[in-house]
């Protein structure tokens, strides 16, 4: 849904696909409702010591930054990055995720912006930079997701249950 999301908002796919005005914005927020929701579940994740309060607080400023401003998403998202680099099981999410929040904040910080009238339309080369930036964010949530996934397997397969099923093993 995140790459949809921004894809469809680089090539305006809402004002070319989805004609009323009405639907546009319908889309808009079921993306926008459905990106925080999940940037809120995985704050969950069990993540001990200062990288679990960094994850977590990453994660809030990626929700809040969601429907804010693109600067604001990617340092969360750089935050959740940076903690999981500290966390064995989640190096991989981290390597992915690094890079591409860094690729936005150079990009949006300097004035670029996707889907706004105010501003001129992203360059060729912003557009490559946004997109490989992206790539790189969902890459990492992706393999995140399917970690998650994996642990929550493991805790029904050997029956561990409640809040510690999973700690620092994600």
């Amino acid at each position: 849904m995140f790459f949809v999301f921004w894809v469809s908002a680089a090539a305006d796919v809402e004002q070319t696909l989805i004609e009323p005005w009405p639907l546009q914005l319908a889309f808009h927020g079921v993306q926008v409702i459905t990106l925080i929701f999940g940037l809120l579940l995985v704050a969950r994740l069990p993540v001990d010591g200062w990288p679990g309060h960094i994850w977590r607080v990453g994660a809030g400023v990626a929700a809040v930054g969601t429907p804010l401003g693109l600067p604001l998403f990617a340092a969360g998202i750089l935050m959740m990055g940076v903690s999981a680099v500290f966390v064995p099981g989640l190096r991989v999410v981290g390597a992915a995720l690094i890079p591409g929040a860094t690729l936005w904040i150079v990009l949006f910080s300097r004035g670029a912006m996707i889907g706004n009238e105010d501003y001129p339309p992203l360059t060729g080369s912003e557009l490559a930079l946004a997109i490989g930036g992206l790539v790189l964010i969902v890459t990492g949530l992706v393999v995140l997701g399917g970690l998650i996934l994996r642990s929550r397997s493991q805790d029904r397969a050997t029956g561990r249950t409640g809040p510690t099923a999973t700690r620092g093993q994600v």
